[in-house]
């Protein structure tokens, strides 16, 4: 049976998670600021960048080859027309 949790679907030395620090580790405020306050709810500037550099590290660009991307996104996927919606 496969736990409910998607971070226990990852192996304990995965990319993912350096990635993750790593993005987490950038000063990312002026990417950021430019997002507030405009137009309708945007998906995280964090989260995307995390998305973009976990992509080209491994040269995955879609969220069905790998579970990795639905740690990143939270579960979620960014899509030009749906916001957030779940897998």
């Amino acid at each position: 049976m496969l736990s409910l949790s998607v971070e226990d679907w990852l192996s304990e030395g995965h990319l993912v998670w350096f990635v993750v620090e790593m993005v987490g580790q950038i000063n990312l405020r002026s990417l950021k600021d430019s997002y507030a306050g405009h137009g309708s709810k945007t998906h995280s500037p964090v989260m995307l960048t995390t998305l973009l550099f976990y992509g080209y590290a491994t040269g995955v660009f879609s969220s069905r080859k790998s579970v990795a991307f639905r740690y990143i996104t939270a579960n979620t996927y960014p899509d030009h027309a749906a916001s957030g919606d779940v897998f």
